[in-house]
């Protein structure tokens, strides 16, 4: 509904109409211009031709406008003045953003909810950086969350948690727990710690088994004490942790992109939201014929739950590593081995599978040991 409201109040911007002639000219021509926003518009609409496999640019101007209006939406968030500044003069509005996004300190980001968690207000660059909604109503208050402004800017701030200090990261954590406001922010820096600890190599957490109820579909716990007696399904241990660099792949109606049988790297969906896990490793072991995919869900939540959706993509990824042990003429045994990764806080953690677990497959049974990594915050 937000989208469509911003579609059509595009067209009263005052410079609609000179943009949307510009845009239809181009794309009859299917040429660029000497006008960088045209052509910064244009490489939008080309780069979303390739996202769906076609060679077609996209003629009809009001559809590409819709496009636009999506782009801008997932770079800048929905505040109409930056959505508009996205459309008509997407350069712009990337360096305004990125200049602040760029200048940013993990102080800076706690003061930012600090000071609309004391005052209701918002400092000077928190409207580059956040955005607050609200999330339960009373008639005495309301109950706000603030996350990041947009699936870019969130990323460009992610990305430079990672040069930051592990010690600055957890005290990030900490100072932000203390904030109901800021709990989205919280989990997206403990996906970050947490994704910078796989890579390198888990960094002695022992993986710990967690404990199946037995129902269909079954819920895997871990106390809180962290140690109970029985795993998932049997006693195997879980498959070592190595340094690793983290890949991006994207699912195809087949399978899966970019995956190899080599060793040192972990594949994070490009695709946001995953319905079921964050990252999976595949782990080939000559000596002992077998391959381990193993599956993570990275999380703050006490419980975790997903969408059987997510047994579909890894039923693709067992497909294409079948088809790599195939064309190598290798005789393997492929197992699956997921892993819920969580602050370690102390506390008790559910991960309750989605229906489908457990369903007979000949081929491409996804089920496996379920363990629980704890990472210090």
């Amino acid at each position: 509904m937000i989208v469509l409201r911003l579609c059509c109040s595009l067209r009263l911007h005052p410079d609609y109409d000179d943009f949307r002639t510009k845009l239809r000219q181009s794309l009859l021509n299917r040429t660029t211009t000497n006008d960088e926003m045209i052509n910064a518009a244009l490489e939008v609409l080309r780069t979303v031709s390739k996202a769906d496999h076609s060679q077609v640019l996209v003629v009809n101007v009001d559809d590409a406008l819709k496009i636009l209006v999506d782009n801008a939406i997932e770079e800048f968030g929905f505040p109409p003045r930056d959505a508009y500044h996205g459309v008509f003069n997407l350069t712009d509005a990337r360096a305004d953003h990125d200049a602040v996004v760029g200048r940013l300190t993990y102080s800076q980001l706690v003061d930012i909810v600090r000071l609309f968690s004391e005052t209701c207000k918002l400092g000077d660059i928190s409207d580059r950086v956040v955005a607050i909604h609200p999330y339960e109503y009373s008639t005495h208050r309301t109950k706000w969350k603030m996350d990041f402004k947009s699936t870019r800017i969130r990323a460009k701030v992610t990305e430079l948690m990672w040069v930051e200090e592990i010690d600055h990261l957890r005290e990030m954590y900490s100072s932000l727990s203390g904030f109901s406001e800021g709990s989205s922010l919280v989990g997206w820096i403990f996906e970050t710690m947490a994704h910078r600890m796989l890579s390198n190599g888990w960094r002695g957490s022992k993986p710990l088994p967690m404990k199946s109820n037995g129902r269909n579909p079954p819920a895997f716990t871990i106390a809180k004490s962290l140690h109970i007696p029985g795993t998932s399904r049997s006693a195997r241990k879980a498959p070592p942790g190595s340094p690793s660099i983290i890949t991006s792949v994207i699912f195809t109606k087949d399978g899966v992109t970019n995956v190899s049988l080599e060793k040192g790297k972990y594949y994070k969906p490009a695709k946001a939201n995953n319905p079921l896990f964050d990252l999976f490793k595949i782990d080939y072991n000559p000596k002992k014929s077998t391959v381990v995919i193993s599956i993570f869900q990275v999380t703050i939540s006490p419980r975790h739950e997903g969408s059987e959706e997510g047994y579909v993509l890894i039923r693709k990824i067992m497909s294409s590593v079948r088809q790599l042990l195939k064309n190598a003429r290798f005789n393997t045994t492929l197992q699956v081995a997921y892993f819920l990764v969580c602050p370690d806080d102390g506390a008790g953690r559910q991960w309750q599978m989605p229906t489908g677990w457990g369903d007979k497959a000949k081929e491409n049974d996804y089920c496996g040991d379920v363990f629980c990594i704890h990472i210090p915050v």
